[in-house]
């Protein structure tokens, strides 16, 4: 997790991982795990991210691809489409769950696989 920041001539990268003492975390969102970590009810930012994801479809990867005017993005396009089906979980994935009975520490239902 971190900032850059541009003045238009020079770039500085702010990593907030270190400042924070919290480099070397799981590929987690580090914002998400922040706010988890602060004791606030997050269950209403992870349903809005799942939510944008859900709004994302065909037509917005059709309307990118026509504001690309002469660029050949089809290949890209077509990357993007093909990820967008699972999104909302991944994205739910991103954000710290809680252990439960049914979750061992290999995070899966009571270890099996």
């Amino acid at each position: 997790m971190g900032n850059i920041l541009w003045d238009g001539q020079t770039a500085t990268w702010i990593d907030h991982e270190r400042a924070l003492g919290r480099e070397g975390l799981p590929d987690v969102n580090k914002l998400a795990a922040l706010v988890t970590m602060s004791g606030i009810d997050d269950r209403d930012i992870q349903r809005a991210a799942v939510g944008i994801s859900l709004t994302l479809g065909e037509q917005a990867i059709r309307e990118a691809e026509a504001s690309c005017g002469d660029l050949n993005v089809s290949g890209f396009a077509q990357q993007v489409a093909d990820r967008l089906g699972p999104l909302a979980t991944r994205v739910l994935q991103r954000f710290p769950q809680p252990h439960d009975l049914f979750t061992e520490g290999d995070g899966t239902a009571g270890g099996l696989q």
